[in-house]
C-alpha cells in the first residue's frame, strides 16, 4: 500500500482466480480499504487520483499500487481485514451462529503464522503481528465488540 516492491515469494497471486470465478459466473466479493485489494479494480480510476502510488510506485517496476482486478461487490473499510469481520459478523447473526465467528485466539493465530511466514504488516512494511499498523490487542477489542454485539443481537432479536 506505500509502493513499495513486494518480494514475489511473500505475496498471494490471486486475481486469476477471482478473473476464473467471474467467467464462471460465480459471485465475487472484495474487500478493501487503501485500493490495492482484489476486486479495487470497479474503482481503479478513483484508486489512481485519490491514493498517493495509486499511478506509479516507488519500486523499479514503476507500476501501480491500484489493483484492476474487478469483483460484483466491493466493501470498502477503514481497514480491509474488519470488514470482513463485518460481513462474517452478518452472517453469524443472520444464521444464529455465533461459532461462525472469528475469535481472539484466531487473529492471534494468524498474525502468528503471517509473521512467521513472511508475511508483511501493511502500514509498517515489516513482519509484525499487526495489521495496517493497529496491534493485535486493538485487533482483538474489535473482535470481542462484534462477537459481543451478535451474542446480545441473538438473546434480544431471537
Amino acid at each position: 500500500m506505500k509502493g513499495l516492491e513486494v518480494d514475489a515469494n511473500n505475496f498471494a497471486f490471486l486475481d486469476s482466480l477471482v478473473e476464473l470465478a467471474r467467467e464462471k459466473h460465480i459471485f465475487t466479493v472484495g474487500i478493501g480499504d487503501n485500493g490495492n485489494e482484489l476486486g479495487c479494480g470497479i474503482i481503479l480510476h478513483e484508486v489512481q487520483k485519490i491514493q498517493p502510488w495509486g499511478k506509479v510506485c516507488q519500486c523499479p517496476c514503476q507500476s501501480e499500487i491500484a489493483s484492476s482486478t474487478e469483483v460484483d461487490i466491493l466493501l470498502m473499510a477503514a481497514v480491509s481485514n474488519w470488514g470482513a469481520y463485518g460481513i462474517n459478523t452478518l452472517l453469524a447473526y443472520l444464521l444464529n451462529n455465533i461459532e461462525l465467528m472469528h475469535t481472539e485466539r484466531m487473529e492471534e493465530k494468524m498474525l502468528e503464522v503471517c509473521v512467521k511466514t513472511g508475511c508483511v504488516d501493511g502500514d509498517l512494511d515489516i513482519p509484525f503481528p499487526s495489521v495496517d499498523g493497529i496491534s493485535l490487542e486493538s485487533q482483538k477489542a474489535i473482535i470481542t465488540l462484534l462477537r459481543e454485539t451478535v451474542i446480545r443481537a441473538m438473546k434480544t432479536h431471537p
